[in-house]
């Protein structure tokens, strides 16, 4: 079965957006254990999900993207310094520890990083807005210039790059490349922006969506028992695939996590690490300490989807124009 996507919404993808949520948490408040470790590798899929749903809804590309593009560059490097003066504020207190992983060093090699590469100041999940930002620009221009032929050939070769610079290196080499070389717009930005461009105009079965989805979580846990941990690993590209496959064969209504999801996608990407770094900054202040983590991974999805429900806070961030 078909769903014709220009016809009606399918709230699949609304409701895929807030699992996604979910599994970033997983990414960057990690359950301890070895089952906490194979729940964060699964959860790796989630953001080239995030990226190929935008290319998926792709529209007609306009002076619009431009924008759309801009706009989001703006929100990284807003970000990019709420971000770095609450981490260098944090390494200056007691609670230092919190801020452990934080890049603070201003120097032009970091700057240069960042502005090229999106290798954020302050919080690494900052990658995203630059990756998104820098892809709605390249879209805009690659349509102007007519190269989409171009693209859509090496798409799946710039998808398997990013595989061989997360996993691939670390299998046969045993040693791992910065992740900020591939973990970029010119890399897993496109491939898998055009990898859901290119799912628009395929056929797809409900089955087989499935196969793929189970497959992929079995093989993406095999790859972190031999590997152990990685950006991204291959499963987790059958995941991607069998998620995008999965909403051109099945149709769901509307509901209350489906309305987040479509609402509030960003604000949740956004805010999560705001409410992770409050749980944690009290959980020290008051136990003296960072343990119980799957507690604090609970307090952020619910704590997180709570926040993005309050008028009085949308308003709040609209009134700043900060997303």
């Amino acid at each position: 079965m078909m769903v014709d996507t220009e016809k009606q919404r399918n709230h699949y993808f609304d409701l895929l957006k807030y699992l996604l949520f979910i599994l970033v948490v997983l990414i960057h408040n990690p359950l301890p254990g070895n089952i906490g470790g194979a729940l964060t590798a699964i959860a790796r899929s989630a953001v080239p999900a995030y990226i190929a749903i935008s290319g998926y809804f792709s529209k007609r590309v306009g002076k619009k993207y431009l924008k759309k593009g801009l706009n989001f560059l703006r929100i990284f490097f807003v970000m990019n310094l709420i971000w770095f003066v609450i981490y260098t504020l944090i390494s200056y207190s007691p609670y230092r520890e919190l801020a452990m992983w934080a890049k603070l060093a201003v120097n032009p090699k970091n700057v240069l990083e960042c502005l090229l590469f999106g290798s954020a100041f302050g919080n690494e999940y900052l990658w995203y807005l630059h990756a998104i930002g820098m892809i709605y620009i390249t879209v805009y221009f690659v349509d102007k210039f007519q190269l989409n032929k171009v693209i859509y050939r090496c798409f799946p070769f710039l998808i398997l790059l990013n595989w061989i610079m997360s996993e691939g290196t670390l299998l046969i080499l045993g040693k791992s490349v910065q992740p900020f070389l591939y973990r970029n717009w010119m890399i897993e930005g496109i491939g898998f922006y055009y990898m859901g461009k290119w799912m628009i105009g395929q056929e797809c079965n409900r089955r087989f969506s499935y196969v793929m989805l189970v497959v992929g979580s079995v093989m993406t846990i095999v790859e972190y028992s031999i590997c152990g941990r990685a950006e991204f690993y291959f499963g987790n590209l059958l995941m991607v695939y069998g998620m995008l496959a999965l909403g051109k064969s099945i149709y769901l209504k509307d509901n209350i996590l489906s309305m987040i999801g479509n609402k509030h996608s960003l604000h949740l990407y956004l805010y999560s690490p705001f409410v992770a770094c409050v749980f944690s900054f009290l959980q020290m202040i008051l136990f003296q300490t960072t343990r119980h983590q799957e507690i604090i991974t609970v307090l952020v999805i619910v704590g997180t989807t709570w926040l993005v429900m309050q008028g009085w806070f949308i308003k709040a961030i609209d009134k700043f124009k900060i997303a």
